[in-house]
């Protein structure tokens, strides 16, 4: 071709494909060392000289001198500028020695054959490697296992070798360099201490023992909840108060173990719970359906949140407050109770023990105890005890039955219906079937009151106590307010006639007198004294005397008027007080008494006694303005017309 001969023509092609490879080889590395522009200007330069060598072939001639004339000039420009660059190659090459030797991270560069070329210094600390040494007894068949994979191209996890002490291990990765020299190949080893990390798994995994063993010994029902409210385990304690085994337990919701008829509201509280920012919340109280019956469970928990945020679990521990709950409603029972007692205590205090005090007191029993629906009370009028009507939930009720008093139990106990007594009244009482709680009250050896509580109720230490502390507290009640009542008695009335005393009309007369002054009114009062009394007591004796008193205390109290008031002044004297009523009016009224009481005749110790009385009168404003002027000119008329009657 062209007057070349073969071999030469062979030979000048394979050059200029060397100068092109060079060319492509030497951009490559000029690239990686960021000087792309000279690896370029490399890349024309051999590019030139195939074209040079080329052209010999074609006798282009002048052509081909150009082209290596620029081919010598590239690069000798190329070699002045890695002289300039020599020391920044040589102060990047002691500076990544630095990084290797100083790095916190395990590096190493091994031969295939197991020698060590370089290892820092937490390398040979770690893994114990040495320059120019073997890799140490151990990890060497795994580093072989390791390097044999990668030859093949399989990509392999990072390695977990033990290091020097037992509690040290290291993580590291293995590469395979590209060959070198005499086609040998490197291995860089480049690890890190994982002895910390692998100590934190022991710990978890020592706690999670832990825990598990807590959550399943603990004396507390431990539940932990996933998604939906599912259990994901529950420990003995609950399992044994369920009476199912955990696999039973396992995937169900924990709203199943709620009574059916409460699920829902519960649903709503626990649906809440998870919504909480807290982490933990106390005095979420559930009952619990258990073989034994209801239980009520007290349940702390706490949630736990996943990367986002959100609740992914939680953890249930819970106590059994079933007693203590039953021991707070009966502390909460008799507190009620007794502020039911106290109140009747006020009513009695500031009235009387009337069947309004009662109806206020059995209202409010039937709000306290949750079993009785219906309650009434009976009352006693002359010898029998009629029943009224205090509380019911029924708007239909016979009011008026009644019983005797021998058919009325002397103790509180819980009655049946039945055909006698009492167990015939409690047919007619709603609601029909039940029980009746019967609580007498009992004063002075006999029946007074009965209480009747009816409904759906057992006997119970708990009823039969409170009905005795009913009964008991309502007896002395009763009694306290008959002393009080006699006591006032006592203080208003004269206790032999059974007439207001002379304190209680003075205080009755001050009060009339000022109203009859206010308005304008008339008032009189009459002054009695009996005719020779004297005599009847030194002959008959001062009982006889007493007793005509009484006699003569009622037959004028018969003949006085209504608006009147009738007092007993002391021994045989008496004082009539007529609001309204002028002297004239006031001479009437007390002539009328003056002849009754001397008409009548009043029999004492087999004797029929007769008596006559005088009486002078004093009437408002003319005799004066108070109590004791009236009383003192009336009293002075008295006897003037006693001296009177003496004489004729």
């Amino acid at each position: 071709m062209f007057g070349v001969s073969p071999l030469s023509f062979f030979l000048s092609a394979l050059t200029a494909v060397l100068f092109l490879s060079a060319g492509l080889r030497s951009r490559r590395l000029l690239a990686d060392i960021g000087e792309s522009r000279f690896g370029l200007l490399v890349l024309v330069s051999c590019a030139a000289l195939a074209a040079k060598e080329l052209s010999s072939l074609l006798q282009l001639g002048q052509l081909g001198d150009a082209f290596a004339l620029a081919v010598l000039a590239s690069l000798g420009l190329l070699a002045l500028r890695l002289l300039r660059m020599r020391p920044l190659f040589r102060l990047m090459g002691v500076m990544i020695e630095r990084e290797l030797r100083d790095s916190p991270t395990a590096m190493a560069l091994l031969g295939e054959d197991g020698s060590v070329l370089f290892a820092n210094g937490v390398a040979r600390s770690l893994l114990g490697l040495e320059p120019g040494g073997r890799v140490p007894e151990g990890f060497g068949e795994d580093l072989l296992w390791s390097l044999e994979m990668a030859r093949g191209g399989t990509s392999m996890p990072p390695l977990e070798l033990c290091g020097r002490g037992e509690a040290s291990k290291v993580r590291f990765k293995v590469r395979l360099l590209p060959a070198s020299d005499a086609d040998r190949r490197g291995v860089l080893l480049i690890g890190e201490d994982v002895s910390a990390e692998a100590e934190m798994i022991r710990r978890v995994a020592s706690e999670r023992d832990r825990f598990e063993r807590y959550f399943q010994l603990s004396q507390t029902l431990n539940l932990i909840i996933g998604p939906h409210l599912r259990i994901k385990a529950a420990n003995e304690r609950l399992c044994e108060l369920l009476g199912a085994t955990p696999s039973e337990l396992k995937g169900k919701r924990w709203t199943e173990l709620l009574p059916p008829g409460r699920r829902g509201d519960y649903m709503e509280a626990l649906r809440s719970a998870f919504k909480t920012n807290s982490d933990s919340f106390d005095s979420l109280t559930l009952p619990l359906s258990t073989p034994r019956g209801e239980r009520l469970v007290r349940w702390k928990v706490g949630l736990i949140r996943g990367g986002d945020g959100r609740p992914v679990e939680f953890i249930a521990s819970g106590l059994d407050v079933t007693e203590e709950a039953l021991k707070q409603r009966r502390l909460e029972l008799y507190q009620r109770v007794y502020s039911g007692l106290v109140e009747a205590s006020k009513s009695v205090l500031k009235s009387d023990f009337t069947p309004l005090v009662l109806e206020r007191f059995l209202k409010g029993l039937c709000c306290d105890l949750e079993e009785v629906s219906w309650c009434g009370f009976l009352l006693r009028e002359d010898h029998r005890l009629y029943l009224r009507q205090a509380w019911s939930s029924s708007p239909t009720l016979r009011e008026g039955l009644f019983l005797y008093e021998e058919e009325i139990p002397k103790e509180h106990t819980l009655v049946e219906e039945g055909e006698e007594g009492l167990g015939r009244l409690l047919k007619e009482l709603p609601p029909p079937g039940g029980k009746a709680l019967v609580i007498p009250i009992r004063a002075e050896e006999r029946t007074i009151a009965a209480l009747i509580a009816k409904g759906r109720m057992e006997a119970s230490a708990d009823l039969m106590a409170i009905a005795g502390l009913i009964e008991e507290h309502l007896e002395l009640l009763y009694v306290k307010a008959s002393r009080e009542k006699e006591i006032r008695r006592l203080a208003t009335f004269d206790h032999l006639t059974g007439l207001l005393n002379r304190r209680s009309l003075e205080e009755m007369a001050s009060r009339k007198i000022k109203e009859a002054l206010a308005s304008g009114r008339s008032l009189s009062l009459a002054y009695f004294d009996l005719d020779g009394f004297k005599r009847v007591n030194d002959e008959l004796g001062h009982e006889a005397g007493d007793e005509i008193l009484r006699l003569v205390a009622s037959t004028l109290r018969e003949n006085c008027r209504e608006g009147d008031f009738l007092a007993r002044m002391g021994g045989d004297e008496f004082v009539l007080l007529m609001p309204g009523s002028s002297m004239n009016e006031a001479h009437k009224v007390a002539s009328r008494l003056q002849r009754a009481l001397e008409n009548a005749s009043f029999p004492v110790g087999g004797l029929n006694v007769r008596l006559s009385m005088s009486f002078g009168l004093a009437s408002l404003p003319e005799d004066g303005g108070s109590f004791e002027d009236l009383v003192a000119r009336a009293d002075l008329r008295m006897l003037r017309n006693k001296k009177r009657r003496r004489g004729a």
